[in-house]
């Protein structure tokens, strides 16, 4: 629609490397329907920390803006998701990669934070919770969505580093892990392990959380 706003030229995470941003739509603690956020990126030289949001401000006109805190990390190529945690409905922030200027080599990240807002504001995700246990391996392209009612699935991604006898600069992952929402905990399933190895896919997820959640906003497959 024509009141959709669009993002200024000047906003993080544009232009050649929108894809290394990650972008979510998830409802508020008090029922208010949506929200629209768009976490991380990349700039060309160093990874972001930015989160903007889109949102009706002050009951006006919807439109973007920067949100009082960052995501904490600076990430891109991360994953996002609607996430309920807390009695509070937010955004969960996972994985991805972390660069800085002049840095050589990217490195995967196995972090997440969860955001939310305070009951009633339906402009700004005010609060961070970042006491969650991290995935038992760093990920960057992969795919996360809800677990049932009790836990999160996190399956395959790269992990960026220097490897003796690679060319890349990253490998592929094959494995899958769940979150134990009560525990707080990650383990993984070698029995469910991909039979390939698979990188910036899209991943659905079906049950009572019904989502689509990208590794990648444009699900790039890649294989080895």
């Amino acid at each position: 629609k024509d009141s959709v706003p669009n993002l200024t030229a000047d906003s993080p995470s544009l232009g050649t490397y929108a894809h290394l941003s990650c972008l979510a739509q998830h409802p508020l603690s008090d029922g208010y329907p949506s929200m629209v956020t768009l976490s991380g990126g990349y700039n060309g030289s160093d990874s972001l920390a930015d989160l903007l949001v889109m949102s009706n401000v002050g009951d006006g006109d919807w439109q973007w803006h920067s949100n009082s805190r960052g995501i904490g990390q600076p990430r891109s190529e991360h994953s996002c998701i609607r996430f309920d945690y807390l009695g509070e409905s937010g955004l969960l922030v996972a994985g991805g990669f972390s660069i800085a200027t002049n840095g050589i080599v990217p490195s995967s990240l196995a972090s997440m934070v969860f955001m939310f807002s305070e009951f009633g504001n339906h402009d700004d995700l005010n609060n961070v919770f970042d006491d969650l246990a991290e995935m038992v391996e760093e990920r960057s392209a992969f795919g996360l969505a809800n677990w049932s009612e009790d836990g999160l699935i996190a399956i395959g991604g790269k992990n960026y580093g220097i490897f003796p006898g690679q060319s890349g600069s990253y490998l592929l992952k094959d494995s899958v892990e769940v979150w134990d929402k009560d525990e707080n905990s990650w383990s993984t399933r070698q029995e469910w392990a991909m039979q390939t190895p698979l990188a910036g896919f899209g991943i659905v997820s079906k049950g009572s959380y019904s989502s689509e959640v990208h590794g990648s906003e444009y699900c790039n497959m890649e294989r080895n």
